[in-house]
């Protein structure tokens, strides 16, 4: 997954990503998420980058479940 910084011309694969200490996670027109999404994000980015701090805003009741369930997990395999 890619997420654009338009106006920086960055994107989350790229080495920069590491100056952020804050990402800002906007799930507004969001119906639903997939759990390979849920998983990539909020386990293995989250464990790589645990400086950085996602934050999430305009996530419905769907996509916090899958969310709360994905972080809820992370913990079971030691990760």
């Amino acid at each position: 997954m890619t997420i654009w910084f338009p106006d920086l011309k960055l994107n989350a694969c790229s080495p920069d990503i590491e100056l952020f200490r804050n990402v800002i996670l906007d799930f507004s027109e969001v119906p639903n998420i997939g759990q390979a999404f849920v998983d990539e994000i909020f386990r293995v980015f989250a464990h790589g980058h645990r400086h950085i701090k996602l934050i999430l805003i305009n996530a419905n009741i769907e996509v916090m479940g899958m969310i709360n369930r994905a972080t809820s997990r992370a913990g079971d395999d030691g990760n």
